[in-house]
């Protein structure tokens, strides 16, 4: 579990300039982050499950004793028997585990323009959590991770995962 591993190497933009070849090239998952009045986060949610919740009514969490790798293998093996266009996911998951690296929490994300919620909190904000970027590594924000719950960082996993083979 790589789960503090960290990188201070800020992260970047290639904003096409490279016709969306250069490594810099990133797309993301993002969160719906709550901070208190001296910005301490009281709260983060992947955006998908915020979503699922409050427009479909869907709530789910992590069973018991389950990592987050496991519970994203679980969640991915199940869409990919359901639905044959995410049949390349399970072996991007493990390329998504393998290769996240984990921000130094002094370091945020830049907003990856690539998200467009139907609905969004009155009270929260909805931050960068993760970049996929094209080289395959997926920066994760190092303030945020720490505060995910298993069953968040499994979906996380997902997410990128399930992404990186709809882009393919």
């Amino acid at each position: 579990n790589n789960d503090a591993t960290h990188d201070s190497t800020p992260p970047r933009a290639d904003l096409g300039q490279n016709g969306g070849k250069g490594v810099d090239v990133g797309s993301g998952g993002s969160a719906v982050v709550c901070r208190d009045g001296t910005n301490k986060i009281q709260s983060v949610q992947l955006l998908d499950l915020y979503e699922a919740d409050k427009e479909l009514g869907l709530t789910s969490a992590a069973p018991g004793e389950v990592t987050s790798e496991d519970h994203a293998r679980r969640m991915i093996l199940r869409l990919s028997q359901a639905n044959a266009l995410y049949t390349g996911a399970p072996s991007e998951l493990d390329t998504v585990i393998a290769r996240k690296r984990v921000l130094d929490a002094s370091v945020r994300l830049k907003t990856i323009n690539d998200k467009f919620p139907v609905i969004e909190p009155k009270d929260c904000k909805i931050e960068q959590l993760a970049n996929y970027r094209s080289d395959g590594v997926v920066l994760i924000d190092g303030e945020l991770w720490p505060r995910l719950d298993t069953f968040n960082r499994a979906a996380l996993y997902a997410h990128e995962a399930i992404y990186k083979v709809v882009r393919t």
